[in-house]
């Protein structure tokens, strides 16, 4: 958990420091004004991470993964139903919530596109983490570090090439990292799921040595 805990954190902080490296801190504090504006989705995420944990280690413990992934189900139906209310509603409108958050007259007011990439980031972020918490309740771990490391490697293999570009590049890089973030995510729980489906080793030995 604190080894995934550092990669995220570094997806994150490479962007700023990105930024003042080749275009000074206006442009960091550009990525951060539109960040601020997708991190209020945050409360969604934390409140629906801090239920699924301790629902997810219950129903596996009691049941299956199956079943433990039928409970993560619900919330995570319920976390994208939510975002869905803030995104949805900034992305139509982000000129307006510029404004309102920082005036007609800010600097910032110019960085639409930006927020509309940045709001997708964290909406598959967001979804990518109630898996984690799933990922997490059901024991394997280690299997989160592909999912968070290869959201890394892809900022780190982007970044360099667009980072120059601007903050919208910036939150296009993120974009990207989240989406293989959430398709590893995905993939892993589909693994975990199907495992169950499949006959273990020692089933099979047991089986062979009735049947002879």
């Amino acid at each position: 958990a604190f080894v995934n805990g550092v990669i995220l954190i570094a997806t994150m902080q490479v962007f700023p420091w990105m930024l003042v490296a080749m275009d000074g801190p206006a442009a960091a504090a550009n990525f951060q004004s539109v960040l601020n504006i997708a991190n209020l989705a945050n409360p969604i995420t934390l409140g629906l991470s801090n239920i699924i944990m301790p629902a997810v280690a219950q129903a596996h413990a009691t049941g299956s993964i199956r079943h433990a992934w039928r409970v993560a189900s619900i919330y995570i139906i319920i976390g994208v139903t939510l975002l869905s209310f803030f995104v949805i509603p900034v992305m139509l409108m982000p000129e307006t919530v510029l404004v309102l958050l920082y005036g007609a007259n800010s600097p910032f007011a110019n960085l639409s596109e930006a927020v509309n990439l940045m709001v997708l980031a964290v909406a598959f972020n967001a979804i990518a983490d109630l898996m984690n918490q799933f990922i997490f309740g059901v024991g394997p771990g280690k299997s989160a570090l592909w999912m968070n490391g290869m959201s890394l490697g892809v900022v780190i293999v982007l970044l360099p090439f667009l980072g120059s570009e601007g903050v919208a590049a910036c939150a296009l890089v993120l974009a990207a990292a989240k989406v293989v973030r959430l398709v590893v995510a995905s993939c892993i729980v589909a693994q975990l799921v199907s495992s169950e489906d499949r006959p273990s080793r020692k089933h099979l030995d047991g089986c062979r040595g009735g049947g002879a």
